[in-house]
């Protein structure tokens, strides 16, 4: 296959999404000019019914040591523990320090902990009360981790990245709004013929291996975040977002989500700050984010199709996308009707062509 059809595959966006999470793992900050400092970390949310493919990429994640799946759902294993005598008890989240914390149904855990992970996506520490006091502090520290029991506090640090897959998202719970605020939200369905391609061997999210060498790259990393590219974002967003539902209660989150996609492409670019360009690219996504939030959902194969018109912001014509994709024409027009009615896309008649942009970057 060549490569640069690779590129305009449903994995497109759901694999860049999943690259960036697991690249910004090990980062540091985002430092506003205020001197605000917010974790360059991206969290992921990946709502998908199983077949879907996306254990099989969390798999690849664990094996390539980019991620660590978490297997137990009890308390003591999640959140860690000590005994009376000084001895601490390891949280599993260590396990995935500087690098992606992989939940596969974040319902199935216990109401404790997943508050506890909550606070963990937001600010990389819990602190909970014991039920007695130690002697003296004990503290554990790693790279990328630190525990500390001291009095009766046990509090846990770990900088990791947060990939959540689930097979429903309902958000009737005040757990599941909280998660969704947290991550850049992608809603995917599945049609029987997807289904049988996914039997034939097809890879939908594919996950590069030269990830390994790109994390270790980009360890520590702070990244910069100016006031003129904040007000360029809003002002792309504001127009990239046009037309669509967005509860204003995400908008600030969605923004610093989408800032955090330009820092991982400014950093592996070189950059100790976001620069312009990677505000234009990160913003693409935004159209994406609303429809997430808003648990609108795409078939693979219409996200096959947005992937390619996002990877090609000049316009693309449906022949264009037929001869990349190989994709049949009839489900082409129907996933291009159906981009078109969630906003996703713009198309401008130009003569005899008919061409299709993504969303505000026309």
């Amino acid at each position: 296959m060549p490569e640069e059809k690779k590129e305009t595959e449903l994995s497109t966006v759901v694999s860049k999404l999943i690259t960036y999470s697991v690249l910004s793992a090990p980062m540091g900050y985002l430092i506003a000019e205020d001197g605000f400092r917010n974790r360059a970390q991206l969290n992921v949310l990946i709502v998908s019914s199983f077949g879907s493919g996306k254990s099989s990429a969390f798999d690849k994640l664990e094996d390539l040591g980019l991620g660590y799946i978490v297997q137990d759902y009890t308390a003591p294993a999640v959140l860690g523990s000590i005994r009376p005598g000084g001895k601490i008890i390891r949280s599993v989240l260590i396990h995935a320090a500087n690098r992606a914390f992989i939940i596969d149904e974040f319902q199935k855990f216990p109401t404790k902990v997943r508050n506890a992970l909550l606070n963990f996506m937001e600010k990389h520490w819990y602190r909970r009360p014991l039920g007695f006091k130690v002697d003296e502090k004990v503290e554990e520290k790693g790279d990328g981790w630190e525990i500390i029991a001291e009095g009766n506090v046990l509090q846990t640090y770990v900088k990791c990245s947060y990939i959540c897959g689930a097979m429903y998202f309902k958000k009737k719970t005040t757990d599941e709004e909280a998660l969704l605020s947290r991550c850049f939200p992608v809603v995917l369905t599945m049609t029987r013929d997807e289904a049988y391609e996914l039997f034939m061997g097809y890879e939908r999210i594919k996950i590069d291996s030269k990830l390994v060498r790109l994390v270790e790259h980009l360890k520590g990393i702070d990244i910069f975040v100016s006031n003129k590219m904040k007000a360029l974002l809003v002002k792309e967003f504001d127009e990239a977002t046009k037309g669509l539902e967005v509860n204003p209660g995400y908008v600030t989150r969605m923004l610093w989500d989408l800032t955090r996609i330009a820092a991982v492409k400014s950093a592996i670019a070189g950059y100790s700050e976001v620069v312009e360009d990677y505000i234009y690219e990160a913003v693409k996504l935004a159209p994406l984010q609303a429809m997430g939030y808003s648990k609108g959902q795409l078939t693979m194969r219409e996200m096959e199709v947005y992937s390619y018109i996002v990877s090609n912001p000049e316009g693309v014509t449906p022949q264009q996308i037929k001869e990349e994709t190989e994709i049949p024409e009839k489900t082409i027009m129907e996933a291009l009707k159906k981009l078109k009615s969630l906003k996703l896309v713009d198309k401008v008649e130009a003569g005899k062509k008919t061409i299709y942009y993504p969303k505000g970057v026309m």
